[in-house]
């Protein structure tokens, strides 16, 4: 036996850590690959994409390339770049009336996924408990898991408008938490938060002491009015807010972003960050403040294009019977998957026990990507960020859609 494998840490299986089983995001990409090659001149209509199909505007990359000539920005950044800060909090005012103290209300994190490892890495110790949704992100649960903490789950129902309904927790439970985890506008229902809502979390925090910790990575692409949890009365006292650079600015793999709200919280991450990472390139904060300054000119633009898709996407997968929830942000469409497809006779052509076989069958009979969320129910997730840069080859990817899905009819008995 090979004895490097006795020294992987238990957290991630010791010696069994590459027999868990493939991550499903790693399965869809096997199957795409078959799919291609099966069928290589068949165009692959991919909605499993989670990431903006759009470059960073021009004035963005041009600000960054200037930055790049800057002696003074060629080294470490360390816990974030005063000027970035100060466009975070102009930004946060500006867009969710928040007020936020540069010198220890904001912190700058290498995008989204690793500040939520950061918090993890931060506030949880063996045993405690944190109550995650499911359909999730995972990072912060996974993390929470690795440090021996606890996750109690929570499932987003379309009854109850893909938000938690706490009163699902068991009363001798309520003290014992420590974290809850919320993301909104949501991925990957789609669904939005309210005033109302963010007002009763606040409350129940408040009374059970817990840390609520907001991933509003598609915050910027709210279609509705721009909604912080911060901006609620009391909400700094125990909550932290996580944006990125990445959803509203396409600025994906740039990989900046920030957690802002309580200054303890706050504190104590960036004392764990210090021996976490170094901070990311001045250059980029320095293009991330341009967009953040123009951010008029940048997010309206891509709420406009996302708007515009899901309204064609949800036309056409409804034409074919699919039960579509209408998102309220974000690039997202969530469906019910279905049980059961009809061709154009009647006959029934294929029988689904789950999400993951429907997009199975998608995949490999019409090259349809998609992502299954079968945690809680069955159900199908359609991306609107793919590769399509002008309305004419948006409209002709949309055609094919239509020609692929119309010769069947989705059913759901």
């Amino acid at each position: 036996m090979n004895w490097i494998r006795e020294k992987i840490a238990h957290r991630l299986g010791g010696r069994q850590f590459d027999q868990s089983g493939a991550y499903k995001f790693e399965i869809i990409q096997t199957l795409k690959e078959r799919a291609k090659q099966r069928s290589p001149h068949l165009l692959c209509l991919d909605f499993g994409i989670g990431e903006p199909d759009a470059c960073a505007h021009p004035f963005v990359i041009e600000s960054l390339r200037e930055a790049c000539e800057k002696y003074e920005y060629r080294g470490y950044a360390n816990n974030g770049a005063d000027f970035f800060k100060v466009a975070v909090a102009h930004y946060m005012q500006t867009t969710f009336e928040v007020v936020l103290r540069t010198s220890d209300e904001i912190l700058p994190i290498l995008g989204i996924k690793s500040g939520l490892a950061l918090l993890a890495g931060t506030l949880i110790n063996p045993k405690d408990l944190v109550v995650c949704p499911i359909p999730s992100y995972p990072v912060f649960p996974t993390q929470t898991q690795y440090l021996g903490g606890q996750v109690l789950t929570l499932p987003l129902l379309p009854e109850n408008h893909f938000l938690p309904d706490f009163e699902q927790i068991p009363e001798n439970l309520r003290y014992s938490i420590k974290c809850c985890l919320l993301n909104y506008p949501n991925n990957p229902t789609g669904a939005g938060a309210s005033r109302k809502f963010f007002e009763a979390v606040i409350e129940w925090a408040q009374r059970y002491h817990w840390i609520i910790v907001h991933d509003a990575a598609y915050a910027a692409l709210n279609f509705n009015a721009p909604l912080s949890i911060l901006s609620i009365p009391g909400a700094k006292s125990c909550s932290v807010e996580l944006h990125s650079m990445s959803k509203g600015f396409n600025m994906t793999g740039w990989r900046l972003g920030w957690i802002c709200g309580n200054e303890t919280i706050i504190k104590a991450c960036t004392k764990f960050k210090n021996n976490s990472d170094a901070g990311q390139y001045l250059a980029i904060q320095h293009a991330a403040t341009t967009a953040l300054q123009r951010a008029d000119q940048i997010v309206p633009i891509n709420i406009e294009r996302y708007q515009r898709r899901i309204q064609k996407l949800i036309l056409i997968l409804q034409q074919t019977g699919f039960q579509v929830y209408v998102p309220q942000g974000g690039f997202f469409v969530y469906t019910h998957a279905p049980n059961k497809i009809f061709d154009t006779s009647g006959q029934c052509v294929a029988n689904f026990s789950n999400a993951s076989a429907c997009t199975h069958w998608l995949l490999e009979h019409l090259n349809i990507v998609t992502i299954p969320w079968d945690e809680c129910g069955s159900f199908l997730r359609f991306s609107v960020t793919f590769e399509a840069p002008s309305i004419e080859q948006e409209n002709a990817f949309f055609f094919q859609l239509t020609q692929r899905l119309s010769p069947y009819r989705f059913d759901y008995r």
